[in-house]
């Protein structure tokens, strides 16, 4: 049995993904085995999350970890040394270390509350009848992107029920479930009127459609064409000029001379 296939690409909106860009397993293993680099990987981390407020927050409290485990293990150095307390390279490490350490802490801290206090205006105003990404954004004052990062991560941890975000339409979407489809739709169509259509291998449609398959090129070849109807035709008679309407093919006498005409 002869089919044809089709294979058709589509995709819908990506998949939001609210992982940080590098895992925090990952970058310990950077800072233990790879040092030197760790700060262009945690550069890297900050500007892939430039629009998503949660993980900057997990940037900068990492930020102000390792500035304190550096001074911690700089300290012990220092210590091991026999330098006095308040020696030089004692103040340097407590200026490049522990001082942004503790500030980068209490910056994260305070991200986090008016991330939460952020969350607290977004529940409201969508509560309220405030369904528009954009809307949103204007009134907690932040950018489109990152609003609707935050919208998603609320999504994500259950602070909007039943809801998602459809980036088609930019708003708030209630009463329905996100869907997203592969890029692999296939459509096998055989000659004798079996369709079957597939999407990521699983089989949405099989069986005969309502209607019949398409004849072959020889099928419409073999079947004899219709003979055309006869058309009225009028003419006049030769004998007495009268005219007379009969049917293509007939012949018919005169009425009026009784003449034959054809």
């Amino acid at each position: 049995m002869a089919s044809f296939e089709f294979e058709v690409s589509g995709s819908d909106d990506e998949a939001y993904d609210d992982e940080p860009a590098i895992g925090l397993g990952k970058m310990i293993l950077i800072f233990i085995f790879l040092l030197p680099l760790f700060p262009i990987f945690l550069l890297y981390r900050f500007i892939k999350h430039r629009n998503q407020s949660h993980n900057l927050i997990k940037d900068v409290f990492l930020s102000g970890a390792v500035l304190l485990i550096l001074f911690a293990l700089s300290g012990v150095v220092v210590y091991s040394t026999g330098e006095p307390f308040l020696s030089a390279p004692s103040l340097v490490i407590l200026f490049v270390f522990l001082l942004p350490g503790i500030a980068l802490i209490w910056k994260g801290k305070r991200l986090e509350n008016q991330l939460n206090e952020r969350y607290v205006k977004y529940r409201d105003y969508i509560y309220d009848g405030t369904h528009s990404v954009p809307k949103l954004a204007e009134l907690a004052g932040r950018r489109i992107e990152a609003a609707k990062n935050d919208l998603k991560h609320m999504v994500c941890i259950g602070l909007i029920d039943n809801g998602f975000v459809d980036d088609r339409s930019n708003r708030i979407v209630f009463g329905g479930k996100q869907r997203s489809f592969g890029n692999n739709l296939q459509i096998e169509v055989s000659v004798d009127g079996e369709i079957q259509l597939e999407i990521n291998s699983t089989t949405i449609i099989s069986g005969s459609p309502p209607f019949h398959s398409a004849k072959t090129a020889e099928e419409k070849a073999a079947k004899p064409e219709p003979e055309p109807k006869p058309k009225p035709k009028t003419v006049q008679c030769h004998g007495c000029g009268a005219s007379l309407t009969f049917m293509e093919g007939e012949t018919k006498r005169c009425e009026y001379c009784d003449s034959i005409v054809s």
